[in-house]
């Protein structure tokens, strides 16, 4: 996945769209076992969500870019690995419960981390082999208004217009530099808005353009379907409202656009509480309803909803996955064709993929349990309650407290007042949540492998490798705890109507948050950077 042009919004978010079924997939196909469990909860037939995707993809931004050693990307992002290691990830996936994989071959997937394209790109065919044996589907995403711009070294993309003869040529030689994959692909997905040039003519255009990408696209794989994503077509602000848009429905009963084309529906769960964070692409009941009338088939592309891609780090999403899955309408189970969910930091974020694959055949599950399922899986009954422990404490820092979701503005957070509709924290949120990472921290020094312990599926990093990385993060969330409290003695001491001197002494007395080059373990130091540089500017402008 590919950064967001749009930081100042939701700070930023990429693009992608979403993945539709073509009706021969072997994962669209009714089982021809209706008997046989896909798991212990149900089976492919009965599950709420028939099709369930990943979209495997590069984090973007964030302290990968300035502060990460070659050696700390190489054992942790996607584009640095061997085909055994890559091989691995997709067994998982498969064992989670994921029947279908998103890639895309856009050059900034590898860039963006530092990595070789042209090595990104054989990794991407790889990977769709490797679905094609393990009976899985395959999307492919590309950017249907701008491309990777090698004028400034792949790093940077343009947005073009496809009235301008000039410019429609790079397009139509972006669109079909990317075929390549087509032959392994069941389904590509255009999308248009971050990034992506609004188009002279609206949505009329942009059906053309889908239609344009689709006739290459089936020059190598004529059984190849579309799926046309709306992600963002809106918006939240006039730059990302698409002229002639007037909602998935409208769109799905456009005249021109090719008819085995799906409509996709871009889901944002960017909220602590699993809340859509987009309101114009909520899952609602009328917009799937309306798509089938015109006989489409809908999907889903969920966004930061088991990962996030702009902030890498271990997450832990538990009650986001939960609320989002229970959320949806009931008529997911019998109108929505597919759904597909991120994948961005792959390693560290197996604890939400195993949640995420279960909820998607059952949300009725509890999702700590099977939290807990994954972590018995993992490490062994012997040392799973304290692992699991640990997963929660970072789920009550890092997801519960909207911590690093405001703006670098609000120093003290954990919240703004851009989340003042929802629940406020309890006053005791800082003292409960240093009390549960310093038990946490605690009881992963009592975790012991067994030798020769294997889990219990195969795993992207193995339990030594993640154990020690579950603890670098745990401290770098201890350290930034630490520098909260000291925060709130600064706003107690500013409030009391000190003098600046004397708030500045206070500032920098400050603790530290600082990032270990050895780990993955990044995010406090960038966000504290921001947040202090936020208090003393808010400081010296007394």
């Amino acid at each position: 996945m590919i950064g967001s042009n749009w930081a100042s919004v939701f700070a930023g978010a990429l693009v992608l769209a979403i993945s539709a079924l073509i009706s021969a997939s072997a994962a669209e196909q009714p089982s021809k076992k209706g008997n046989e469990k896909v798991n212990a909860e149900a089976t492919e037939q009965d599950a709420f969500i028939r099709v369930r995707e990943v979209i495997s993809s590069s984090p973007w931004g964030g302290w990968l870019k300035n502060d990460a050693s070659l050696e700390v990307k190489r054992k942790s992002l996607m584009p640095f690995w061997p085909e055994e290691r890559l091989r691995r990830h997709m067994e998982m996936l498969k064992a989670f419960g994921f029947n279908s994989i998103q890639v895309s071959v856009n050059p900034l997937n590898a860039y963006w981390v530092g990595a070789d394209p042209h090595q990104g790109r054989r990794q991407v065919v790889f990977r769709c082999k490797v679905a094609r044996e393990l009976g899985m589907s395959v999307s492919v995403t590309i950017w249907g208004a701008a491309v990777a711009d090698t004028a400034q070294g792949g790093q940077q993309f343009s947005d073009l217009d496809w009235h301008k003869p000039e410019e429609r040529a790079r397009l139509e030689a972006w669109y079909r530099d990317q075929a390549e994959v087509a032959p392994y692909a069941d389904r590509v997905i255009t999308h248009w808005v971050d990034p992506g040039r609004l188009q002279e003519g609206g949505i009329d255009t942009v059906v053309e353009m889908h239609n344009a990408i689709l006739a290459i696209y089936r020059e190598k794989n004529p059984k190849i379907r579309g799926a046309l994503s709306t992600w963002f077509m809106s918006g939240v602000e006039t730059l990302h409202r698409y002229p002639g848009y007037e909602g998935p429905g409208r769109l799905a009963a456009h005249p021109k656009l090719d008819r085995n084309t799906d409509i996709v529906i871009g889901l944002m769960n960017y909220g602590a509480d699993g809340v859509n964070m987009d309101p114009s692409g909520e899952l609602k009941a009328a917009d799937l309803e309306a798509i089938a009338a015109t006989g489409r088939r809908a999907g889903v592309w969920g966004w930061y909803t088991a990962d996030n891609e702009i902030q890498p780090a271990l997450h832990v999403r538990t009650d986001v996955l939960q609320n989002y899955f229970r959320s949806l309408p009931p008529q997911t189970r019998t109108k929505l064709a597919w759904h597909s969910l991120d994948d961005n930091f792959q390693g560290l974020n197996m604890q939400n993929l195993y949640v995420a694959g279960k909820l998607m055949q059952d949300p009725s599950l509890d999702a700590r349990r099977l939290l807990d399922d994954f972590v018995t899986g993992f490490v062994g009954n012997p040392n799973a309650p304290a692992v699991a422990a640990a997963l929660r404490a970072v789920e009550q820092a890092r997801t519960r407290s909207r911590l690093y979701q405001t703006k670098a503005a609000d120093a003290v957070a954990p919240q703004s007042a851009e989340t003042a509709a929802q629940p406020f924290l309890p006053a005791n949120w800082l003292d409960e949540t240093t009390t549960a990472v310093d038990a946490a921290l605690r009881g992963l020094q009592t975790v012991r492998l067994a030798p020769g312990f294997t889990p219990a599926w195969p795993v992207t990093m193995e339990p030594v490798d993640y154990l020690a990385e579950l603890n670098a993060h745990l401290g770098a969330i201890r350290q930034m705890l630490a520098f909260l409290r000291g925060v709130r003695e600064v706003e107690r001491i500013r409030a009391a109507g000190e003098p600046v001197n004397k708030l500045q002494a206070a500032i920098t007395a400050l603790p530290r948050v600082e990032y270990d080059p050895k780990h993955t373990a990044g995010l406090e130091a960038e966000v504290y950077r921001q947040k202090l540089a936020a208090l003393a500017k808010a400081v010296a402008a007394r």
